[in-house]
């Protein structure tokens, strides 16, 4: 299982960025375990616009994988941050939905699509919401 691997991994890039750890919700992890199924049923990403949760979607081939690999993924939108202008859309989303301040807890799922793909989802709550400079940090 990555889950714990992977909010390990989470909550490591949350400290560089002053954001406080995140904890596990049984409600949100039989969610995300939920979108999960789903579209790893149909093999296609895609978020659930129904969904009161922060959302991040990774699919992963090759096996399982380790939690880390989906966290960098995510992470990597870093770059698309701008610091000097931030701004609460564009292709930094996973970055900052992982770094949230607001943010305090977790639901994370994952479901086999084929004999090598896998789907991680990971929710999150409180959603997004917010000053966006008080809750993303450098």
């Amino acid at each position: 299982m990555i889950q714990y691997p992977l909010l390990t991994s989470m909550n490591s890039v949350r400290l560089i960025h002053g954001a406080g750890p995140l904890v596990t919700d049984e409600t949100i992890t039989k969610k995300a375990q939920e979108w999960a199924n789903k579209i790893a049923a149909s093999d296609k990403e895609g978020i659930d616009t129904d969904s009161p949760y922060g959302a991040l979607i990774c699919s992963r081939v090759g096996g399982r994988g380790r939690g880390n690999e989906a966290c960098q993924s995510w992470y990597t939108t870093i770059k698309h941050h701008n610091w000097c202008r931030p701004q609460a859309s564009g292709n930094a989303g996973p970055f900052m939905n992982m770094i949230w301040n607001n943010t305090n807890r977790i639901g994370i799922g994952i479901s086999k699509a084929s004999d090598t793909k896998y789907y991680v989802v990971a929710y999150f709550s409180p959603k997004r919401e917010g000053e966006l400079k008080r809750n993303v940090r450098p």
